[in-house]
Protein backbone atom coordinates (compact mmCIF):
# COMPACT_ATOMS: atom_id res chain seq x y z
CA UNK A 1 0.00 0.00 0.00
CA UNK A 2 1.12 3.75 -0.77
CA UNK A 3 0.63 6.65 0.88
CA UNK A 4 1.30 9.86 0.13
CA UNK A 5 1.07 12.85 2.13
CA UNK A 6 -0.09 16.13 0.77
CA UNK A 7 0.49 18.12 4.22
CA UNK A 8 2.04 21.27 3.78
CA UNK A 9 2.50 20.51 0.29
CA UNK A 10 5.59 18.06 1.17
CA UNK A 11 6.13 15.33 -1.32
CA UNK A 12 6.46 12.03 0.98
CA UNK A 13 5.76 8.87 0.42
CA UNK A 14 5.89 6.10 2.34
CA UNK A 15 4.81 2.24 1.04
CA UNK A 16 4.82 -0.71 3.02
CA UNK A 17 5.16 -4.47 2.15
CA UNK A 18 5.49 -7.16 4.90
CA UNK A 19 7.42 -5.47 7.04
CA UNK A 20 9.27 -3.45 5.03
CA UNK A 21 8.52 0.50 4.74
CA UNK A 22 10.21 2.71 2.67
CA UNK A 23 10.09 6.64 2.38
CA UNK A 24 11.43 9.46 0.05
CA UNK A 25 10.98 13.46 -0.12
CA UNK A 26 10.92 13.54 -2.99
CA UNK A 27 10.51 11.99 -6.43
CA UNK A 28 14.06 11.89 -7.37
CA UNK A 29 15.71 11.60 -3.92
CA UNK A 30 16.66 8.52 -2.08
CA UNK A 31 14.60 5.89 -1.03
CA UNK A 32 14.98 5.16 3.11
CA UNK A 33 13.92 1.49 4.04
CA UNK A 34 13.09 0.56 7.31
CA UNK A 35 12.43 -3.06 8.40
CA UNK A 36 9.64 -2.30 11.06
CA UNK A 37 10.21 -5.87 12.79
CA UNK A 38 13.49 -4.65 14.04
CA UNK A 39 13.28 -1.15 14.23
CA UNK A 40 9.69 -0.23 14.86
CA UNK A 41 10.51 3.44 15.56
CA UNK A 42 12.41 3.83 11.88
CA UNK A 43 15.62 5.11 13.37
CA UNK A 44 18.09 3.05 11.15
CA UNK A 45 17.67 2.88 7.31
CA UNK A 46 18.79 -0.59 5.72
CA UNK A 47 18.67 0.65 2.15
CA UNK A 48 21.97 0.01 1.75
CA UNK A 49 22.10 -2.96 3.17
CA UNK A 50 19.43 -4.06 0.55
CA UNK A 51 19.42 -2.84 -2.65
CA UNK A 52 17.03 -5.03 -4.66
CA UNK A 53 13.71 -4.26 -2.12
CA UNK A 54 14.64 -0.16 -2.22
CA UNK A 55 14.39 -1.45 -6.28
CA UNK A 56 11.06 -3.10 -5.55
CA UNK A 57 10.23 -0.35 -3.56
CA UNK A 58 11.00 2.51 -6.15
CA UNK A 59 8.94 0.71 -8.95
CA UNK A 60 5.83 0.55 -6.40
CA UNK A 61 6.36 4.08 -5.78
CA UNK A 62 6.49 4.71 -9.43
CA UNK A 63 3.47 2.18 -10.23
CA UNK A 64 0.99 3.07 -7.45
CA UNK A 65 1.27 7.31 -7.19
CA UNK A 66 -1.99 8.70 -8.47
CA UNK A 67 -1.98 12.39 -9.46
CA UNK A 68 -3.11 15.43 -7.25
CA UNK A 69 -3.78 19.27 -7.27
CA UNK A 70 -0.74 19.64 -5.34
CA UNK A 71 1.33 16.48 -6.31
CA UNK A 72 1.66 16.01 -9.43
CA UNK A 73 4.36 13.89 -10.01
CA UNK A 74 2.98 10.74 -12.22
CA UNK A 75 5.87 10.44 -14.59
CA UNK A 76 8.85 12.39 -13.39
Amino acid sequence: MCREFHENKTTDQAIRKGNWKAVRHSPDGPIELYDLKRDKIEKHSVAEQFPQIVKQMRTLFNETQTPHEIWPLKGL
